[in-house]
């Protein structure tokens, strides 16, 4: 009987408990079903790609534009989302969890308490063959280590699912970190492209500045050029200048064939750097495909621990579903049991009044002998049940341990199949970083050589930029030396015409004297032909003079041409350094972007070897994973055991109920006889509580008269009170109004002396208006312009009489009224007095009723006690007889509950004797199929056994696979170390030889500035000088031009004297002749 109560206060507390978990979390558990349902049909491969499928089908260009981003970007939101949906999936559960293992704990610790509490009973009726309670102690014991067990890999499940979550986390990270480095290279290319788009504004600016000074130079130059177009310069200085041009011409020719021979090895370089760019571009597309199949694999993984998590609520749900059905059942069942005991109570109610003087040794018998009776029914209906619940729990046992072998070979066959992939994966991944690994140290080492490369030639670039700088100063300084020696050479030059002309003027000075060497007759006959060979001398030098300013003029011009070609010579030359400059320039930037593009290869490959170690954390994750699973497979054996040990303890309790059968039919014979014995002690007992009923119904009614009166005397008590309450409130309030009277007769008394008193100011006042209208009569005659005034004070004044004969009249009916109330007040007084004369009539006579009634109080206190002194005698007494009716009461309950209970159980027998058949049919056939499936199960776990094995094998060849990884990426990383330190090293030289170079240049510029600023002040000097020299020059040939010409003008002026007076004399001469002839 206590461990059936035990059990059924278990069930009710556990069913009341998940009536309320059911209560509370139903709309939490429809949540949790619908994000499943949602997350099983819906998986998170299909959400978190369905962004980046649809914007890799609209555009596959390039990995480092800024849609990568925001594609990445709303996978990670998706990513988020998700993780935060998981996050109130775990907290739930952990909620429900914590909920469930709190009641659990609670119910086991009544349980072992109230078995503790009954060890005593236990333990003694142990003794008696009574194993039933043994077995529900076993099965509640085994019933809590499974459930202990289903926590704990529950636990396990959870830390696997939230190890999975933190690596996913990660990721997500990792593709966060990854999104913000391409975003900072776009953002660095943006900026490099604004910088060159200023660097070449600037250039742009610089070359217009430059054009715009170059052609302030050259109007300068002009200037000076039509300065110097006076002057005349000499053939050779013109030969050696352009002797000097042409062969700086072939120097520039020269350089601009290395230059451009260098611009193609650096287009070639740029080729080469932009092919390994394109490279890098597709492992770095290769690794992102690898991690997408990672996030795939991974995604996967968590969609079947959901799935896991799925069928696991499930099974939940389902065993919770079975214990309320169980409860019902119970529920039923009780209620079944009062109602049968509540009739059977009515009906020995009616028969168990009469039962008092029968013998006692007869009751101590019969109530062992039901005791015992009783005792042994509950304890068979307790076992049958327990029996039958046993019987359906194997069943379903035996049921949930087929589902759970088949969910668990599906479990391991996927299991193995992710194991398999996982290892795929691995090698693949290894593979990419042993290949990625080599590829990334040769490209460091060429980029390391081409950089080498660029600086060397770099170097000769400047070097052959200083030479030419030099060679320039020097065919500068050889340039100027012949203009210094121009004027020495232009004296030397200008000396020719006047030995020419010296040479010519000569024989003509001679002329005058030819007539004295030779005779006149011959003179005269050669006269003619003499000055026309003197004229056409003449003539012929005035043209050779002609000719000679004619070619000195094209001399000149043609000197001209050439200077302006060597002006445009030095501008192309200036232009072409400005661009090799700018070269230079752009070959820098090239340089510091191929070493921004190493450092990227460096962190990569430091990504890549981050992802390795990721890979390897999985992998240790999944060995984990399979440990877990191997004992899971080690508890489902157990549970298979356990069920085997359960199937014979079944066996063995059904042999237990076979012979209690037996027992059961001979102890009915034997209640068949104590019935009859216990019906006629029933009517013998009927008799005595008839006798006793009449006693009974006599003390009742003396206690309900004595209770009357009690009661009469408290309402009479209660009514004087109220009286005597309301008397006194009712002089209270007569008092307040006699108070009240008082105060108001004292009021109209001093109304009455201000009316008096104002009475008698009215009179004066009369008086003073007569003796004033007398006045005003007397003066009439004396104040008869103020009439008008005087009538309007009269007619006012008499207004005045008037109101106030008016007020008079109303304070005089006042007073009649108040003195009318004074007398009714008075009356009232009378009245009132009379009526507290009354009161305290009434008063006196209430205080003698309320002596009276104390004494009679005090005579009733005095019967009360008597009274409750026979009162407690007689409750004795009835007690004694209620005692002794509850046990006949009892008896006749447990004799006819023992009939009753007797035909219910031969019934019940029956059928549960042809149910257990049934039961042991069915039991046999599960027993037969348990018995194949562990058959099954052991070829299984030999199988599993050998794939273990197999396994472990594998295990060991990737922890050695694992070792020599490590080992390679150790040495890996003390060569990239070592590579990392020596380029870094090269970067130092690189950057302080750049700067040096920089510095360099920046002198050797500022140098070149100076100098060009020097040369050109110098020749600026010089050219003025040698103009100003060439202007005196010409001045100075003018003048002796002038001077040579006006006396060669004189000296033909003269010899035309001498031939006109020749021709004259020679005319005058034939003339004689003539007339001689």
């Amino acid at each position: 009987m206590v461990d059936n109560n035990i059990v059924e206060a278990s069930i009710h507390l556990e069913v009341l408990s998940h009536d309320d978990d059911d209560n509370r979390s139903s709309s939490a558990r429809s949540q949790i079903q619908d994000i499943l349902l949602n997350r099983v049909q819906t998986p998170p491969i299909t959400r978190s790609r369905s962004p980046f499928t649809v914007s890799s089908q609209g555009s596959n260009q390039n990995l480092m534009t800024t849609p990568t981003s925001a594609q990445l970007i709303d996978e990670n939101r998706y990513l988020n989302d998700e993780l935060n949906r998981v996050e109130t999936i775990l907290n739930l559960t952990r909620a429900e969890k914590d909920e469930l293992s709190i009641r659990y704990n609670a119910l086991s610790d009544r349980l072992e308490q109230s078995l503790r509490a009954q060890g005593i009973d236990i333990s003694s009726d142990s003794n008696n063959g009574e194993p039933e309670r043994r077995i529900l102690v076993q099965q509640n014991i085994d019933l809590r280590r499974k459930l202990e067990e289903e926590h704990q890999n529950y636990k396990r499940k959870l830390s696997n699912y939230q190890e999975g979550q933190l690596k996913q986390a990660q990721l997500v990270q990792k593709l966060q970190q990854k999104v913000l480095q391409y975003k900072n290279r776009c953002t660095e290319l943006e900026l490099l492209i604004e910088q060159h788009k200023n660097d070449m504004d600037r250039i742009r600016l610089t070359s217009a500045s430059n054009a715009t000074s170059s052609l302030i130079f050259e109007s300068r130059i002009t200037q000076h050029n039509d300065e110097e177009n006076i002057a005349t310069i000499t053939l050779e200085e013109e030969k050696h200048k352009s002797a000097n041009l042409v062969q700086l011409n072939t120097m520039l020719r020269e350089q601009l064939d290395q230059a451009h021979l260098t611009n193609q090895q650096l287009s070639e370089e740029l080729r080469r750097t932009t092919t390994e760019l394109q490279k890098l571009r597709e492992d770095f597309t290769q690794k992102a495909h690898d991690w997408k199949q990672e996030e795939r694999v991974f995604n996967q993984f968590c969609n079947k621990e959901h799935n896991h998590m799925y069928e696991l609520w499930r099974d939940i749900v389902t065993f919770r579903k079975q214990f309320i059905e169980l409860k019902g059942t119970t529920e039923r069942d009780l209620m079944r049991v009062r109602n049968d005991l509540a009739q059977t109570g009515r009906s020995l109610t009616s028969a168990c009044f009469g039962f008092l003087t029968v013998a006692k040794t007869a009751e101590t018998q019969g109530q062992a002998a039901s005791e015992r009776e009783r005792h042994d029914r509950t304890n068979l209906e307790s076992q049958i049940r327990e029996k039958t619940r046993e019987i359906s729990d194997l069943q379903q046992r035996l049921q949930e341990t087929s589902l759970l072998n088949e969910k668990l070979r599906f479990q391991l066959a996927e299991k193995d199949g992710t194991i398999t992939t996982l290892a795929r994966a691995n090698q693949i991944q290894n593979q990419a970083t042993e290949t990625s690994s080599s590829a990334l140290e040769t490209r460091t080492r060429e980029i390391n050589a081409d950089t080498e490369r660029l600086h060397q030639r770099l170097r000769d670039i400047a070097q052959s930029v200083l030479n030419d700088d030099d060679d320039i100063f020097d065919n500068d300084l050889g340039r100027t030396s012949p203009r210094r020696l121009s004027p020495l050479r232009g004296a030397d030059r200008f000396d020719s015409p006047d030995r020419a002309y010296s040479r010519l003027r000569s024989p003509r000075s001679n002329s005058p004297q030819r007539p004295t060497q030779a005779s006149r007759p011959h003179s005269r006959n050669v006269s003619p032909s003499f000055a026309d060979s003197t004229f056409s001398a003449v003539q012929a030098a005035l043209n050779k003079r002609q000719v000679q300013v004619h070619d000195l003029q094209t001399k000149l011009n043609s000197a001209r041409d050439t200077i302006q070609q060597l002006k445009d010579q030095l501008n192309q030359s200036d232009a072409e350094r400005r661009h090799l400059d700018q070269q230079a320039t752009t070959y820098k930037l090239q340089i510091e972007e191929l070493r921004r593009q190493f450092d990227d290869t460096a962190t990569e490959r430091d990504r890549s070897k981050t992802a390795l170690e990721t890979s390897n954390h999985e992998r240790t994750n999944m060995e984990k994973i399979r440990i877990t699973l191997n004992s899971q497979i080690d508890s489902l054996r157990a549970d298979c055991e356990r069920l085997q040990q359960s199937n014979t303890e079944v066996q063995r309790q059904r042999d237990i109920l076979e012979e209690e059968k037996d027992d059961l039919q001979k102890d009915k014979i034997r209640q068949v006889k104590e019935n009859e014995r216990c019906i006629k002690v029933i009517d013998n007992l009927e008799n005595k509580i008839s006798q006793l009923k009449t006693d009974i119904t006599e003390l009742r009614e003396q206690y309900h008269k004595e209770k009357l009166t009690k009661d009469v005397l408290a309402q009479e008590k209660h009514v004087l009170g109220d009286a005597l309450s309301r008397s006194e409130s009712y002089r209270a309030e007569i008092e307040l109004d006699l108070s009240k009277e008082r105060s108001e007769n004292a009021t109209l008394r001093d109304l009455l002396c201000k009316i008096q008193a104002l009475n008698e100011g009215l009179a004066q006042d009369k008086i003073e208006l007569n003796k004033i209208i007398l006045l005003v009569e007397q003066e009439k005659s004396s104040i008869h312009n103020e009439k008008s005034d005087v009538e309007q004070d009269k007619t006012t004044l008499r207004q005045e009489l008037v109101k106030v004969e008016q007020e008079k009249i109303d304070v005089e009916n006042e007073r009649d009224t108040l003195l009318h109330r004074l007398q009714l007040t008075e009356v009232t007084r009378q009245q009132i007095e009379q009526e507290l004369n009354i009161v305290n009539k009434e008063k006196v006579e209430i205080i003698e009723q309320f002596q009276q009634l104390n004494r009679i109080k005090n005579t009733l206190a005095e019967d009360l006690i008597a009274a409750r002194k026979d009162i407690e005698r007689l409750s004795e007494h009835n007690a004694r007889l209620n005692k002794e009716k509850e046990e006949l009461t009892k008896e006749r309950g447990n004799l006819v509950v023992d009939l009753s209970g007797t035909e219910r159980d031969n019934q019940t027998l029956n059928s549960t004797i042809s149910a257990l058949r049934a039961e042991k049919e069915a039991l046999e056939t599960n027993l037969y199929e348990a018995q194949n499936t562990i058959s099954q199960l052991e070829v299984r776990k030999e199988q599993l056994e050998g794939e273990n094995q197999e396994l472990l094998l594998r295990k060991e060849q990737l922890q050695g696979e694992i070792q020599r990884l490590h080992a390679e990426l150790n040495v890996e990383i003390e060569k990239s170390a070592r590579q990392r330190e020596q380029l870094h090293l090269r970067l130092t030289q690189l950057e302080h030889d750049k700067e040096t170079t920089v510095q360099q240049h920046h002198r050797a510029h500022e140098d070149d500035i100076e100098r060009m600023t020097r040369e050109r002040e110098k020749l600026r000097h010089e050219l003025e000088a040698v103009r100003e020299e060439t202007i005196r020059q010409l001045t100075r040939d003018k003048d002796d031009s002038v001077q040579r010409y006006e006396k060669e003008k004189e000296d033909l002026h003269y010899e035309l004297a001498n031939i006109i007076t020749e021709r004259d004399q020679a005319l005058i001469e034939a003339e004689n002749e003539k007339q001689k002839v």
